[in-house]
């Protein structure tokens, strides 16, 4: 589903001049089941196939992931004194196809052993015999699978993740129905379009009633959860990490994207590096910005960050919460995006924060239109000091424009007084604009006659 250019491409590959092809790809993408199409088609054609899985397990026996290939000889062959020739090996394995074209198969070809690899490698020669190769993007391999994937004997072939209509599809092929387009646009925008994250996000969101059919629509409500499965493969996928490597991608969880130089101040730089090898973290070039560096990261899928966030204790996402703050602010004059950041990022950690940083952030996020966010800063601003003022005034949408504006002292709300002076010198003074569309009165406020009320919060007095 979504793949016809690359299967077209794919079996025009191995009916050419090419000794085969190595389908490349993240984990997850498909490229399993892709060439388990492509080989399907071809036995279908009368051409004899041969499948080969390389597992770690196998990796550590002399021809191990060869067991399918070489039958009852695999044993005799691992115990051998003197290791049969390659050519003998290649004669041993066409002799099965019987005059036939032969392809072989290699799911996770990066896993094979030393020996396996070379007898691979030996069998991509046509027109007796050719390969197809899966491996994982940006992981290691043994030198014969290289010489394959890079030497230019082999098509090469990247499969990429599906996008937004190829998911739609394929949900729709896999539900039976149609799929309401906001739980589609959410499905593909938390999996990545990655094939295996959306069949278990899916499989978890049928058994807890998230994912429902309605009307003949499936709909999808409610925040994405992680079950078992899923983090397993998360959990797989992210490997063992080093206490730096940890560090680096629990950063990324809470406040990606960052500047990679914050990221390797705080972790390491060789753990960022390694990071980037493995595929678990990509490196984007941002504007340049002399405070900051170019170079931003991002964790390379949405799920990582679910995954990693779900494991965090309240404790230590406080702490890091508290260490991006600082970090970020301690680089320069924050820009108006890293000023909402780091104020929200103060907030949640419960660090200490000006309250003039709050007011100014609570201003960015009318300017975003987040009216809530902005309320929320803005109620941390007023809790620092406990005499910090709500400041009301009628609306122009309301009868009582024009009147006399008044203002609520928040720790003696009994008596409403007129302040001196002009409100907007005092510092950190904040007006809820008519982006928020929240028109309300104060909180804790005298019944006055005026209808409606625009509030305000200052940072002092």
């Amino acid at each position: 589903m979504g793949r016809d250019t690359e299967l077209t491409n794919a079996r025009a590959a191995l009916a050419g001049d090419a000794a085969g092809l190595v389908v490349s790809g993240a984990s997850g993408v498909g490229k399993t089941r892709f060439a388990d199409e492509v080989l399907a088609d071809l036995a279908g054609r009368g051409t004899e196939v041969v499948r080969l899985l390389a597992t770690r397990a196998a990796a550590t026996i002399p021809f191990g992931a060869a067991a399918t290939l070489l039958g009852d000889d695999a044993s005799e062959l691992a115990s051998a004194q003197e290791p049969p020739t390659l050519a003998a090996l290649q004669d041993a394995v066409t002799r099965r196809a019987e005059g036939r074209p032969l392809v072989v198969g290699v799911d996770d070809a990066h896993l094979l052993d030393e020996a396996t690899a070379r007898l691979v490698h030996h069998l991509a020669d046509p027109p007796r015999s050719r390969v197809l190769l899966t491996v994982r993007l940006a992981e290691p391999a043994p030198r014969p699978v290289d010489a394959l994937r890079h030497g230019g004997r082999c098509q090469y072939l990247e499969l990429q993740p599906l996008t937004r209509d190829h998911v739609t599809m394929l949900l729709e092929a896999a539900l039976g129905s149609q799929v309401e387009g906001h739980s589609a646009d959410t499905l593909w925008q938390v999996t990545a379009g990655n094939v295996l994250f959306l069949r278990e996000l899916c499989r978890d969101a049928l058994d807890r009633g998230t994912l429902r059919r309605q009307h003949e629509v499936w709909t999808w409500t409610g925040d994405p959860i992680l079950g078992a499965r899923l983090q397993e493969l998360l959990d797989s996928r992210l490997g063992q990490l080093s206490d730096a490597e940890h560090e680096a991608v629990a950063l990324l969880a809470l406040g990606e994207p960052l500047p990679r130089c914050l990221v390797a101040e705080m972790a390491s730089p060789e753990a960022v590096e390694r990071l980037i090898d493995r595929g678990l973290v990509t490196s984007h070039q941002a504007p340049d910005d002399p405070t900051r560096g170019s170079e931003t990261l991002r964790l390379s899928h949405p799920l990582y960050g679910e995954g990693l966030r779900s494991r965090l204790g309240p404790l230590e996402t406080a702490d890091l919460y508290a260490r991006l703050a600082g970090g970020l602010a301690a680089a320069g004059p924050p820009a108006p995006g890293d000023r909402l950041r780091i104020a929200v990022w103060s907030v949640t950690s419960g660090r200490p924060v000006d309250p003039n940083l709050l007011v100014a952030a609570a201003r960015d996020a009318l300017t975003r239109g987040d009216g809530v966010l902005a309320e929320r800063l803005a109620r941390g601003a007023a809790t620092t000091f406990p005499g910090a003022l709500v400041w009301a005034r009628p609306s122009p949408r309301c009868a009582g424009a024009g009147r006399p504006r008044r203002c609520w002292d928040r720790s003696n709300r009994r008596r409403p007084w007129r302040p001196r002076g002009s409100p907007s010198a005092w510092p950190g003074w904040l007006h809820t604009g008519p982006a928020t569309s929240r028109w309300r009165k104060p909180t804790g406020s005298r019944p006055t006659p005026w209808p409606r009320w625009r509030t305000t919060t200052t940072a002092g007095t």
